[in-house]
């Protein structure tokens, strides 16, 4: 194995050991809106364990149903932005419990 090929190695596993012990939760969505990945912290606001929604769209399992169409609308449409903004919309979010 290549010297860089180590590195790149060592430097994806430092990053997932930030991601998953960091005291904020991280959700990472691709542009379908579907989750790839959530930290532990994640998992223990939302309610959720990670393979209740993983592979799931977000939308469907967190933006509130009383403004579901609205919120899916306003947030695929920020997510499918491809050139960076300068700050973040806010949407409210329903856990497991409500």
């Amino acid at each position: 194995m290549a010297e860089t090929e180590k590195n790149a190695g060592r430097n994806h596993d430092t990053l997932n050991l930030y991601i998953y012990a960091a005291g904020v939760m991280l959700l990472f969505l691709d542009k379908q809106g579907i989750i790839r990945e959530i930290n532990r912290k994640g998992c223990e606001i939302l309610g959720y364990d990670e393979d209740e929604i993983l592979d799931k769209k977000f939308t469907e399992i967190f933006l509130s149903q009383a403004k579901t169409d609205q919120n899916q609308l306003a947030f695929l449409n920020y997510i499918a932005e491809s050139k960076e903004t300068s700050g973040s919309p806010e949407f409210d979010i329903t856990t497991k419990n409500g």
